[in-house]
């Protein structure tokens, strides 16, 4: 279980055929490497847990925190409802507050870039 997680989700009534290339712009944009995808789903990890672990948290930007993020669509009346759940992946030892309001500031920043991408309704 992650110990700093972000889930959201909203509706877009962006056409179908532009939604796929607009979350494989963004992950590419962001440089996450995409462990899984299926028709409606794509998982991807971003980040390093060498460089933190080895520069250390505090000395690391949040953007280079090794984190997951997992996208899910699913088609609805009206539009499609896009679902994300960003979660860090650092793994064992210890998460002070400082690195984890840095995950946290980061997620909802990386949240909001996801959203400008597929604007809600």
């Amino acid at each position: 279980m992650a110990r700093v997680e972000l889930i959201d989700s909203w509706m877009t009534n962006i056409p179908s055929n532009e939604i796929w290339p607009r979350v494989h712009g963004f992950l590419t944009y962001y440089q996450v490497r995409v462990d899984r995808q299926t028709p409606y789903e794509v998982t991807g990890a971003h980040g390093s847990q060498v460089t933190t672990r080895f520069v250390g948290g505090w000395f690391t930007d949040a953007s280079n925190y090794p984190k997951r993020i997992s996208i899910y669509l699913q088609m609805v009346e009206g539009g499609t409802q896009v679902s994300v759940k960003i979660e860090e992946t650092l793994g064992f030892g210890w998460l002070d507050s400082v690195m984890k309001k840095r995950y946290w500031d980061f997620f909802v920043w990386w949240a909001g870039a996801l959203r400008a991408a597929l604007p809600p309704v």
